[in-house]
C-alpha cells in the first residue's frame, strides 16, 4: 500500500470564542515511506533528548508533547520539532485548508435536528475535517496545470460522520486507508497533526500567512498551497451531509487489523488502555505490518475480519468471547493471544 507516491492528511480546530472557531487541515504528498519513516524516528528521538522529554514511543501526537513538555517551552518545542520533519525530500507537496463555518445546518437524519454555524463546525464538520482537507489537496485550482501528478493512494487518520459529496469523490478517486488512531501509528499522519496543531498554536491565521509558514520551512522544490473554504466557496456543499448513513471508514481499515478485546469496555478502562506503553506497542507492531489497531466491536467489525488479522484479549473471558463470536462466523483461523503473549511474542518484557 505504502510503495510510492501517497498523501497522509490531519486535521484539528481552534476556538477563539463562543462565536469563533477554525477547522485547520493539513495534507501532504510523500514519495517514499520507508525514508520518511527512518528521518522521522530520529527527528523525534533528537528533539527529546535536546529537550530532556521522556517519551517512549516511536510515534507521537501533539497532545504526546503538550502532556510532557514544560507549558512554558511547547510552543517551541512543536515549532522545532514541526521544522525539522519537513526538512526531508520525500515530502512532495503540502497542502491546507482552513474553515470557518457561519451557515446554519440542518441534519439528514429523522430528527432534523438544526445547529448554529460554529456547533456544525464543532460538532459535525471537524469530526471528518481530514476528509476536507484530503478532498481540496486534489481540487485546488492549478492542480492540472502547476503539478498535474497526483498518487491514487491515501493514508489518513480515522473519522466520522454522514454522506458527504466530498466522501464520494475521495471515495471513488483514491485506494484509501483509513487508520484508527493514525497520528499516532504512522509518521506521515502524525507529521500532519504536529504541523496543523503547530498552525493553531502559533495563531498563524490567514492562508497567505500559512503558506509563507510552510514555503520557508520546506525543501526549495515542495510545492505548496494553501486555501479557506467557507460557505461562500462554490465547492462548499460538498462538505455539508446530505443522507443520514454513515460513511463506514471500517470497511477501508488497512489489514492486519489488531483487535484489542475485553468485552464492554467502559471509557475509563479503554482510557487507561489508551494512555499505556502496551498500547503504543500494539500501534507499533501494527504500523510494521502495514496494517492498524483498534478495540473491537462486534457490531462494526465482524464484517470485516480477515484471516491474517490478530485477537489480543485482556482476560479469560474476553478470549472466550473472541473464540465463540470467531466460531459462528467461521472466522477461527484468526489469531488470539493474551496482553501477555503479545509482548513476550514480540519481545517487550
Amino acid at each position: 500500500m505504502l510503495e510510492g507516491n501517497f498523501i497522509a492528511a490531519d486535521s484539528t480546530s481552534k476556538r477563539y470564542s463562543d462565536d469563533k472557531l477554525d477547522l485547520i487541515g493539513i495534507a501532504i504528498q510523500f514519495d517514499n515511506y520507508d525514508i520518511f519513516k527512518k528521518h522521522y524516528i530520529k527527528t523525534k528521538k533528537d528533539i527529546c533528548k535536546e529537550y530532556s522529554l521522556d517519551i517512549p514511543y516511536h510515534v507521537i501526537k501533539f497532545q504526546d508533547l503538550q502532556k510532557r513538555a514544560p507549558s512554558y517551552n511547547l510552543s517551541e518545542i512543536l515549532g522545532h520539532l514541526v521544522k525539522e520533519l519537513l526538512k526531508n525530500s520525500s515530502i512532495k507537496e503540502i497542502h491546507a485548508c482552513k474553515t470557518f463555518w457561519t451557515e446554519k445546518f440542518t441534519s439528514p437524519r429523522k430528527d432534523k435536528k438544526e445547529f448554529s454555524g460554529i456547533d456544525f463546525a464543532d460538532k459535525i464538520l471537524s469530526q471528518y475535517y481530514t476528509l476536507v482537507v484530503t478532498w481540496r489537496m486534489y481540487k485546488t485550482e492549478d492542480r492540472t496545470t502547476m503539478y498535474p501528478y497526483h498518487p491514487k493512494k491515501v493514508l489518513i487518520d480515522d473519522f466520522t460522520g454522514d454522506l458527504t459529496e466530498c466522501w464520494k469523490f475521495v471515495g471513488k478517486q483514491y485506494e484509501l486507508s483509513i487508520v484508527p488512531h493514525g497520528d499516532i501509528t504512522y509518521p506521515p499522519i502524525s507529521l500532519c497533526d504536529l504541523l496543523a496543531s503547530c498552525i493553531r498554536i502559533e495563531g498563524i491565521i490567514d492562508k497567505k500567512e500559512i503558506y509563507n509558514f510552510l514555503k520557508e520551512n520546506s525543501f526549495k522544490d515542495t510545492y505548496v498551497t494553501s486555501e479557506f473554504v467557507g460557505c461562500d466557496n462554490p465547492d462548499a456543499k460538498a462538505i455539508i451531509p446530505k443522507l443520514p448513513y454513515p460513511m463506514r471508514t471500517e470497511n477501508h481499515y488497512p489489514h492486519p487489523i489488531i483487535f484489542i478485546y475485553k468485552g464492554k469496555l467502559d471509557k475509563q478502562y479503554q482510557h487507561r488502555i489508551e494512555n499505556s506503553v502496551f498500547f503504543r506497542k500494539v500501534l507499533e507492531y501494527a504500523e510494521n505490518l502495514r496494517g492498524c489497531a483498534t478495540f473491537f466491536d462486534e457490531e462494526l467489525h465482524t464484517k470485516i475480519l480477515k484471516s491474517n488479522d490478530l485477537f489480543i484479549c485482556i482476560d479469560d473471558k474476553s478470549k472466550e468471547d473472541i473464540e465463540e463470536i470467531l466460531f459462528l462466523n467461521g472466522k477461527s483461523d484468526i489469531g488470539i493471544l493474551s496482553t501477555e503473549e503479545f509482548l513476550r511474542k514480540e519481545d517487550f518484557l
